[in-house]
């Protein structure tokens, strides 16, 4: 498993796409983020991530080649 920081981005049918920045245009270097508690996130405050992290097969909005797995809902970081 990995640990990521950062915050949700934008949301998507299913998954959201989750950056090291608060705001800004999505690219091909955010993370799409698939699992269960992705509901509870809200913009602008900071979450940490804990999950399996894959290649990607989904086809996520931005082009990534890779994508998180959650093992486990987020939690807000300190």
């Amino acid at each position: 498993n990995v640990e990521v920081s950062g915050y949700l981005l934008k949301r998507e049918t299913g998954y959201v796409i989750f950056s090291d920045e608060a705001n800004g245009t999505m690219a091909y270097y955010d993370l799409p983020v698939f699992g269960s508690g992705l509901d509870t996130i809200k913009s602008g405050q900071k979450y940490i991530l804990d999950g399996i992290f894959k290649k990607n097969t989904k086809n996520a909005i931005n082009g990534s080649p890779f994508i998180l797995e959650l093992s486990s809902s987020p939690q807000l970081a300190n």
